[in-house]
């Protein structure tokens, strides 16, 4: 049986730490299954809460919500529906003699806006990790994600990541209660476990409130098998660096710091 190394990577912030420490060994703990079905896209046009209150004092994941002042307004249109998953030729030639061979259209912003019944928040920019194998092609942007096969048909999707990772809405327009925020998504195929790996860093809030707790983690999502759209595998992972369930604590300020995570994942030697 061999090993394989998957290396996840959190979020980076300005931040000024005492580095130095000694190593610290973190647990994975399941979180459930789940299995990627698709939202419903709709709800509300646009309103003054576009932007997630938490993340407009400074830079997204910046992680500070105090103090934020009047809910800034966002002035965007969006397309009244999506375009579909069309595959584009080759009927043109830039002058400098490029070609596009091939290709299909991915997500966009109105299936992040809408999906999940418009639940959630305007967000810029997508952030988009992308992967392939096994015949499928996963998309996943802030805070979206999407299944195709090789030929660019949409399998699943779009599906937010918050109900993804069996979490309530960002937000919910009915009630105005908070979930947690989900960013920087990424994913990779592996070809020699024959699974996929889907990683995003979730900031928790205070309550349903849109204030954030200062915890945060890493949501690792491995599927079951070499199908994407079947059934994965949650796992969660503590990385907010100030010495809490059983972080390390070098000494940070500035809320998010780089965090490099090295996995050990076992390589069985067939798969029924």
């Amino acid at each position: 049986m061999k090993t394989r190394l998957l290396v996840a990577v959190a979020a980076m912030a300005f931040a000024t730490c005492a580095f130095g420490a000694p190593p610290t060994t973190l647990t994975l703990k399941k979180g459930g299954t789940t299995v990627p079905a698709t939202t419903p896209l709709g709800g509300a046009p646009l309103t003054n809460l576009e932007q997630d209150p938490a993340m407009t004092a400074g830079a997204a994941d910046s992680g500070d919500g105090g103090a934020l002042g009047a809910q800034p307004m966002v002035n965007r249109s969006i397309a009244r529906g999506h375009a579909g998953s069309q595959k584009m030729g080759t009927s043109g030639r830039a002058k400098s003699n490029p070609q596009l061979l091939g290709g299909f259209d991915g997500l966009n912003f109105h299936d992040q806006r809408y999906a999940n019944n418009g639940n959630q928040f305007s967000v810029e920019p997508p952030d988009q990790g992308l992967c392939a194998g096994n015949g499928f092609v996963m998309e996943s942007v802030n805070d979206v994600l999407a299944i195709y096969d090789q030929a660019g048909n949409k399998r699943v999707g779009p599906v937010d990541l918050n109900t993804f990772y069996d979490y309530p809405a960002v937000i919910n327009r009915s009630t105005g209660a908070f979930g947690p925020s989900i960013t920087d998504p990424s994913c990779y195929y592996d070809a020699g476990t024959q699974r996929w790996f889907q990683v995003v860093l979730t900031l928790d809030r205070v309550g349903s409130s849109s204030s954030l707790a200062g915890t945060n983690h890493l949501d690792i999502a491995v599927s079951q098998t070499a199908d994407p759209t079947g059934a994965w595998t949650i796992y969660r992972l503590p990385v907010q660096n100030n010495g809490t369930q059983g972080t390390p604590d070098h000494g940070c300020t500035g809320a998010i710091v780089l965090v490099t995570i090295r996995i050990s994942v076992p390589t069985p030697t067939r798969f029924s």
